[in-house]
C-alpha cells in the first residue's frame, strides 16, 4: 500500500537537539512542504532480471540441501537467504562506520564469515589514503525533489579530488548504481550551489559541503579484495528523471488499486450488514 507523505512525522531531533529529516517507507521528510522520495526507492522501478535468476538459484540450493522441502518451504528459504545477505551488508556497513568514526577496531573484530570484507575495507583505506569529510551524509535536490543518504564524501589523490562514495557488499555492482551515485553527486553540488558555499546540510551544523568532482562505489568482497570504480553516467539526470516519471506513474496506479480495493471492501461490508439486518428483521 502506498504511504501518503503528509501523514508522516516531519522532523525528529538527534542527541544534540538538532532537527534531522525522518525517513519512512522510501520518503525523506525535510519539512512539512518538502517530502521527497529517496533515490533508491525510485530505482525500484527498474526491472531486475538478475534477482529472478538469483531467487531460482537460492531455491535450487535449498532443495539440494534438503530434498524433502515443499515448494512453499523452498520459497521461504529464498527470503531467509535474502535477509541473511541483507544482515551481512548491514553488519559490514556498521563496522565500517565505526572505523570511520575512529573506533579502535579491526577486521578481526568481525565475525569470521565477514572478516574478508573488513580486510578489503582496511586495504582500501591504506592504499587510497582517503580524507573523509562527511559520513552517512544526507543529500537532496529541491529542484528534482529527491533525497538520499550516502556513506561518505572524501578527498582522494593527495586531496586533489573530492568523491562521493557508497559501499557495496553484494556479488557485483549493478547498473543502477551508476544512476544512484550520479544523483548523489548532483544533490551535493546543488546543495553547495543553491545553499551557499560551505552551507551545512540538515543535521550537520558547521560542516562544509565540498564540490564533488566524481562518484565512486567501494565494492568490498568476501575474499579481502575490493573494486573502486568511478561511476560515470552520461545523461544521468535525464535518464533518472524519466525513471522518476515511471515510478510516479506506478505509484498512482497502486494508489488507485488500493482505493478500489478499499471501496469494494466497504461495499461488501455494507452488503453483508444489510443481509444480516434483513435476516434479523424478516428471518
Amino acid at each position: 500500500m502506498s504511504v501518503q507523505p503528509e501523514r508522516m512525522r516531519v522532523v525528529t531531533k538527534n542527541s544534540k537537539g538538532v532537527d534531522v529529516p525522518t525517513r519512512r517507507n522510501g520518503y525523506y521528510v525535510l519539512s512539512a512542504e518538502r517530502v521527497y522520495p529517496s533515490v533508491t526507492t525510485i530505482l525500484t522501478a527498474l526491472p531486475k532480471p538478475q534477482l529472478v535468476s538469483w531467487a531460482a538459484r537460492m531455491a535450487a540450493e535449498a532443495l539440494t540441501e534438503d530434498p524433502s522441502l515443499t515448494v512453499q518451504e523452498a520459497v521461504s528459504a529464498i527470503y531467509k537467504r535474502r535477509d541473511s545477505a541483507g544482515n551481512l551488508g548491514t553488519t559490514v556497513h556498521s563496522w565500517a562506520e565505526a572505523l570511520k568514526q575512529g573506533a579502535p577496531i579491526s577486521w578481526k573484530d568481525l565475525p569470521e564469515a565477514l572478516q574478508g570484507y573488513g580486510r578489503a575495507f582496511e586495504e582500501w583505506a591504506h592504499k587510497e589514503q582517503p580524507k573523509i569529510l562527511l559520513k552517512e551524509q544526507l543529500v537532496w535536490s529541491d529542484r528534482l525533489k529527491i533525497a538520499g543518504k550516502t556513506d561518505m564524501v572524501c578527498l582522494l589523490d593527495d586531496d586533489t579530488t573530492c568523491a562521493v562514495v557508497d559501499i557495496k557488499t553484494g556479488s557485483g555492482i549493478y547498473a543502477e548504481a551508476g544512476l544512484q551515485m550520479a544523483m548523489y553527486r548532483l544533490c551535493l553540488n546543488e546543495m553547495r550551489q543553491f545553499h551557499g558555499v560551505g552551507m551545512p546540510p540538515v543535521g550537520h551544523p558547521g560542516l562544509p559541503i565540498p564540490w564533488v568532482h566524481e562518484a565512486r562505489v567501494l565494492h568490498l568482497k568476501a575474499d579481502g579484495n575490493y573494486d573502486f570504480p568511478r561511476m560515470e553516467e552520461k545523461n544521468g539526470e535525464a535518464i533518472f528523471l524519466s525513471l522518476k516519471q515511471i515510478w510516479e506513474w506506478l505509484q498512482e496506479k497502486e494508489a488507485a488499486r488500493d482505493g478500489k480495493r478499499k471501496k469494494e471492501k466497504n461495499v461488501n461490508g455494507e452488503a453483508t450488514a444489510s443481509k444480516e439486518g434483513f435476516k434479523e428483521a424478516y428471518g
